[in-house]
């Protein structure tokens, strides 16, 4: 009898089979709703770091140059059209761990940046950035040089202002932090702007604006990311 008593009691304390395939959809859906954002999460924070990588990669490239050449505007002299992005490319490839160099493509089938129209943050149309020139390092992020001043003196601040950084400015430099096999292919989320100008390399939204435009189309996001250490736009 007593074994018998123990054995119901045993029974009764187990799980049905009903309330197992319950409880397996409670987490399923828990997971449903938690694991996107998980993700997202994680993303975001390779991100991150993939970006504040690129900007140190570009600084050392900057700083280099200049020693080597007096100023960026002298490593620049040998340009003779403020339309050679390629030229203004050339100047950083040495100090860059180059996979690839795929120069100005005019076939944009060339695997550096994605042949595809960037989205900004909003989710309208950006551009296609391809036609620069664009460049593969060995890490996977792809980059993007567009050289708008040989010379280094078009001014960048707005408004106007003498005494910004950005009022000598050379061109932009894209970076594309997770390569062009990855998206979303979006301004603030994997596409970030900097600016090269005659005192050093700065994120787009800098300076004078500290985030600029980056809730509407992204373009200036690249210095919110790195003050704040996350995208939580």
């Amino acid at each position: 009898i007593g074994v018998l008593k123990m054995f119901k009691q045993k029974t009764k304390s187990a799980f049905t089979l009903a309330e197992v395939l319950i409880t397996l959809a409670i987490i399923g859906v828990v997971a449903a709703m938690t694991l996107p954002a998980l993700i997202n999460k994680t993303n975001n924070a390779e991100n991150v770091v993939a970006l504040k990588k690129s900007y140190e990669v570009l600084n050392q490239a900057y700083y280099k140059i200049s020693a080597e050449n007096g100023s960026i505007q002298n490593a620049l002299s040998g340009i003779s059209s403020d339309a050679d992005s390629e030229g203004f490319a050339n100047v950083f490839i040495p100090k860059l761990h180059v996979a690839k160099n795929c120069g100005v493509a005019s076939a944009k089938d060339t695997g550096c940046f994605p042949d595809v129209t960037y989205k900004k943050l909003d989710g309208s149309n950006s551009a296609n950035y391809t036609l620069n020139s664009t460049i593969l390092t060995s890490d996977g992020m792809g980059y993007s040089f567009t050289l708008n001043n040989a010379s280094c003196s078009r001014d960048f601040s707005y408004p106007s202002d003498p005494t910004s950084p950005l009022y000598k400015e050379c061109g932009i430099v894209i970076v594309d932090i997770n390569g062009p096999n990855k998206g979303p292919a979006q301004w603030g989320r994997d596409l970030f702007g900097f600016i090269v100008t005659q005192k050093g390399i700065y994120p787009r939204g800098a300076y004078p604006d500290q985030f600029g435009d980056c809730s509407t189309n992204g373009y200036n996001c690249s210095a919110k990311v790195l003050l704040e250490s996350a995208i939580n736009y």
